[in-house]
């Protein structure tokens, strides 16, 4: 897992350059790189999956699950986050779940967390971090996180240009109600 030694670090058209999720949690997470915490071979897998090409043809689903505790917000969900935003052009990584105390007290800081770490070796505000919306002025993307119960909030996200990412994320779906993954379907990306 240790990567830290031959990283390198470069900015090209002003995003940050990892060839996966999996690569930039190593090298930014001091427990992960330090063999403190080591992965399950589940999280690397989807780290890794989330990573690859897709088209809006052919996208990248993906569908996780494991028990509570096992790491999904922190060791999933934000370095996904962070990496499509820091690592991709007009990237948007949109994240539900059907609990503000989830977002909260879970998923919101983690990716906070490690937006922050980001912005410390990158030396400013490479990520503008406020509350449930994470933004990066080089790179034009956005992390949006949101709860709901109502469809018509759901809806309506697709990617700013037809060549950049996108993902859409649901967290604990089994509490999330039929309408919301139907309004999600309404997204394109």
């Amino acid at each position: 897992q240790d990567i830290g030694s031959n990283a390198e670090i470069i900015t090209e058209e002003k995003c940050l350059q990892f060839d996966s999720a999996f690569d930039m949690l190593c090298y930014y997470d001091e427990d992960v790189n330090s063999g403190r915490v080591t992965l399950y071979p589940w999280q690397m897998e989807a780290l890794d999956r989330f990573s690859q090409s897709s088209t809006k043809e052919l996208p990248n689903e993906m569908a996780i699950c494991a028990a509570n505790g096992s790491g999904k917000d922190k060791y999933f969900i934000a370095p996904a986050a962070i990496w499509l935003l820091c690592c991709h052009q007009r990237s948007r990584f949109i994240a539900t779940t059907a609990s503000g105390g989830q977002l909260a007290s879970q998923t919101e800081p983690y990716i906070r967390q490690f937006a922050q770490i980001v912005n410390s070796q990158q030396g400013g505000e490479f990520i503008k971090i406020q509350q449930r919306h994470f933004t990066s002025s080089a790179t034009g993307g956005e992390v949006k996180l949101f709860a709901t119960d109502e469809g018509g909030k759901a809806e309506g996200f697709h990617p700013w240009t037809h060549d950049s990412k996108m993902a859409l994320v649901v967290n604990e779906a089994k509490s999330v109600l039929p309408e919301i993954f139907e309004a999600l379907t309404r997204c394109t990306g």
